[in-house]
């Protein structure tokens, strides 16, 4: 027995549907994976894994890198700071968005966060922002340095 024209449509467009499913939920978490602690140096719109496996990992992205710290060559009345925001998943997509500082901490702003996803408790921490200004170079490639540390 042969499908018509509009069971083969219909049969289509169920079979792709199942597989982007399929292809979304294994999405989430992939990319390199490294162990809770280990320090790892992220540009803008980069990612990595932190955890054992993919399956129980945390995936940290790193959105955006502003700095606005005093160039090496310059005098300056106040030291300035980088900011980072990071989101960071869990494999069921729970999510949590952070900015995190370095630099100048006249102000009090973090370098650390401590945070919970899916009741399980998180930190993580800003170390430093790469490479630090100069006047006679373009910052096109900044980095940050962070870590994830599961408590």
């Amino acid at each position: 027995m042969y499908l018509n024209n509009f069971q083969s449509y219909i049969f289509g467009a169920i079979l792709i549907f199942f597989l982007c499913f399929a292809a979304c939920e294994k999405g989430i978490l992939n990319g390199p994976l490294l162990s809770y602690g280990e320090k790892v140096e992220l540009q803008k719109s980069q990612s990595i894994l932190f955890g054992t496996n993919t399956s129980d990992g945390l995936k940290l992205t790193v959105n955006t890198i502003n700095d606005s710290r005093c160039p090496k060559d310059v005098n300056c009345i106040r030291a300035g700071e980088a900011a980072v925001k990071i989101t960071i998943y869990d494999i069921k997509e729970n999510s949590a968005t952070f900015d995190l500082y370095y630099g100048d901490k006249s102000h009090f702003k973090p370098d650390t966060v401590n945070f919970s996803i899916d009741k399980k408790a998180y930190k993580v921490i800003l170390f430093d922002v790469n490479p630090y200004p100069q006047t006679s170079t373009i910052q096109d490639s900044l980095k940050a340095k962070l870590t994830l540390l599961n408590n």
